[in-house]
């Protein structure tokens, strides 16, 4: 029978114990306790000492399972391996506060903790590079911002749904004095936009195999919806082949006919809305024209939704002039008269 260890040696074998196990991580690699006892010329209950030693020291790293007679060593095939690094880091850092304003309290707090364990996880060459460049500073706003945390178990519902490709039953109130709806809903993705999330998805039949009841996806601001309940109904046949993005290109995220689109021409000589303006892309296509005489930029692109274009033009007030299309010109001088009338002006 082999010699007990004492603690130096403990400690050595405790080390080629871990090296044995790192050295047989291949598909399906363990050793046996034969193997171990081999190996490092031991007896069972030193493997076994090892085992629990090396167990307490790096956790879920290691697994021991009963195998026959027998043990077998591996190490855990569920071990996920992302190189981190001090950039990568601070890239997650900085996605984290800027998007804070949306995200509902528990999963701040669930990346807070992401972040804090990959601090721990990363190579000590990348640790001192992370700590050479001082803490970061970054804050996200929002103007009127929504607390997603009243949220929570609708988001949570939506998620699972899209990951799990289910339908869920939906109840939705569009506006505060809306009738409130009941239906069947496939969410295909969740799509942040001016600091709101809106989940897109067809709308579907109540009973056997889902299918769209209308000829487009919906896209529905999540805080209008009043409950989301997850059904054990399969809807992968409306996520294949779907774009989260369709209607990228063109100035408006509500599904729309995709040849339901029009030319808009605005002109401003307000240096803040030009330079606003100037510092964006409102569709692929847009052209912007400056004219340094006149001081004035005119910008020209391509809409799909007629109401976002409406609201986009009224946030300027005056410090924008409409040129094109015509149906919207003639709506913002409605708009005007309304505002006129309201006003007693």
């Amino acid at each position: 029978m082999p010699q007990k260890l004492d603690e130096a040696k403990a400690d050595e074998k405790l080390l080629s114990m871990f090296l044995i196990l790192i050295d047989s991580m291949k598909p399906n690699g363990e050793v046996t306790t034969s193997e171990l006892k081999a190996k490092l010329n031991c007896s069972t209950q030193t493997v076994t000492r090892l085992f629990d030693k090396l167990s307490t020291v790096i956790g879920a790293y290691v697994e021991r399972e009963k195998r026959g007679k027998e043990y077998v060593y591996r190490i855990s095939r569920n071990l996920e391996r992302v190189p981190l690094t001090a950039d990568g880091l601070r890239q997650m850092e900085l996605v984290r506060a800027i998007i804070s304003q949306i995200l509902p309290k528990n999963d701040q707090e669930t990346i807070d903790k992401f972040l804090k364990d990959a601090k721990t996880n990363i190579s000590k060459k990348q640790q001192s590079a992370y700590s050479k460049k001082g803490p970061l500073t970054a804050v996200g706003l929002a103007k009127g911002r929504i607390d997603y945390s009243k949220h929570q178990e609708v988001l949570t519902a939506l998620e699972t749904c899209i990951i799990q490709k289910h339908t869920c039953n939906i109840t939705f109130q569009k506006y505060i004095f809306s009738e409130i709806k009941h239906f069947c809903f496939a969410p295909l993705a969740l799509i942040t936009f001016n600091e709101s999330i809106y989940v897109q998805g067809w709308p579907v039949n109540e009973d056997g195999e889902p299918a769209p009841t209308k000829d487009h996806p919906l896209l529905m601001r999540v805080q209008r919806i009043l409950e989301a309940v997850e059904q054990d109904r399969d809807a992968a046949k409306l996520h294949e082949n779907y774009q989260a993005h369709s209607y990228s290109g063109k100035y408006g995220i509500m599904p729309v006919n995709k040849n339901d689109s029009f030319k808009v021409k605005l002109i401003t000589s307000n240096e803040p809305v030009a330079t606003y303006l100037i510092d964006r892309i409102f569709s692929d296509d847009q052209k912007i024209t400056v004219d340094h005489v006149n001081k004035t930029l005119t910008l020209e692109f391509t809409a799909s939704n007629i109401i976002e274009l409406q609201s986009f033009i009224y946030s300027f007030g005056a410090k924008v002039k409409v040129i094109e299309p015509a149906n919207i010109v003639d709506v913002v001088k409605e708009q005007v008269k309304k505002l006129v009338e309201m006003y007693e002006l």
